[in-house]
C-alpha cells in the first residue's frame, strides 16, 4: 500500500517516504519469500525442501530483516538531520538512491554466511530434518549467532 501511495503521488516523494517505501519492500519480501516456508517448518518440525532452499530461505530472511533495520536507521538519521540541522539542504535523489543501494548491499553482505554455512541436518532419532548454520569449528557462533534473523 505505501509503495503504491509513494509512487503514484509526486507530493509524497520525500526522502523519508523513500526510506519507508524501502522498509515496506523489505517487509513484503520477508512476508512472501521467508515466512511461509518457516511457518510450514514450525508446524511440521521437519525441513523437506532440501539444501538449496535452506540456504536461500535463510539468506533472504536475514537479508530482508537487516534491510528493514537499516531502513529504519536511515529514517532516523534523516529525521535527526531535519530537526538538528534544519537549514541544511535535504538529501537529493542520487543520495537517497545510493543510500538504498548501500542498505541492500550491506544487508546482502550480512546474510552471506547463510549461503556458505546453511545446511540441512538430521534433527534426531525420529528422522526429522532441520535447516541450520553449521560453522567450521563453531567460529561464527559468538559473532553471528546472536544476530541470526532467519
Amino acid at each position: 500500500m505505501i509503495i503504491w501511495i509513494v509512487m503514484s503521488n509526486s507530493r509524497t516523494r520525500s526522502v523519508t517516504n523513500f526510506f519507508l517505501m524501502n522498509l515496506a519492500v523489505a517487509d513484503v519480501l520477508k512476508a512472501t519469500l521467508d515466512m511461509p516456508v518457516l511457518y510450514v517448518f514450525i508446524l511440521t518440525q521437519n525441513w523437506t525442501w532440501g539444501s538449496v532452499t535452506c540456504k536461500v530461505v535463510r539468506f533472504v530472511g536475514n537479508m530482508t530483516a537487516a534491510a528493514s533495520i537499516l531502513s529504519l536507521i536511515a529514517v532516523t538519521i534523516d529525521r535527526y538531520r531535519a530537526i538538528v540541522y534544519p537549514f541544511l539542504p535535504r538529501l537529493g535523489k542520487r543520495m537517497v538512491s545510493f543510500g538504498i543501494y548501500m542498505i541492500w548491499s550491506m544487508a546482502a553482505i550480512w546474510a552471506c554466511p547463510n549461503l556458505i554455512f546453511g545446511q540441512v541436518r538430521s534433527g534426531g532419532t525420529n528422522s526429522t530434518w532441520t535447516c541450520i548454520l553449521v560453522w567450521p569449528d563453531n567460529a561464527g557462533d559468538g559473532v553471528y549467532g546472536p544476530y541470526d534473523f532467519g
